[in-house]
């Protein structure tokens, strides 16, 4: 299952399309007011508009819609992430950047279990590492 096809699941399990609109308007309004970019938030309204008017137009029929339209509107979704946050983008990593970017997150994430236990570090490496976790690592490279 590519990335597509899990946000497609994760919006349409998401909202409760048998009921109301409540819930979607919900769902993008919480986004599209946390945002001060008028250009994401207007692009978010019309993505928004497209799903409501789509259920609206024929509530009981709405998930074949969503069967048949999911993937292009996903995707128009994917360009607005991509394009005014940097994020969605299809990185197609090797088997061994996956296990390397596994192995990155392990390190990290072992690093906040232990400052969230009671080790004893002084406040100054607490800080330390805090302020540098997740950062890229920085190699240096003689000439």
């Amino acid at each position: 299952m590519d990335l597509d096809d899990s946000l497609a699941l994760i919006f349409i399990n998401t909202c409760d399309f048998g009921t109301d609109r409540i819930n979607i308007d919900s769902i993008f309004d919480a986004v599209i007011n946390c945002n001060a970019n008028p250009n994401i938030q207007c692009e978010l309204k019309q993505l928004k508009d497209q799903l409501l008017d789509s259920y609206h137009e024929n509530s009981k029929n709405f998930k074949q819609w969503w069967q048949e339209n999911s993937q292009a509107w996903v995707e128009k979704l994917r360009t607005v992430m991509i394009n005014h946050r940097n994020i969605g983008h299809d990185w197609k990593f090797s088997e061994s950047q996956k296990q390397l970017l596994k192995q990155y997150y392990d390190a990290n994430k072992q690093l906040v279990d232990c400052l969230n236990s009671d080790c004893c570090i002084s406040l100054k490496v607490r800080r330390e590492i805090e302020n540098t976790l997740l950062l890229p690592i920085i190699r240096n490279i003689s000439p």
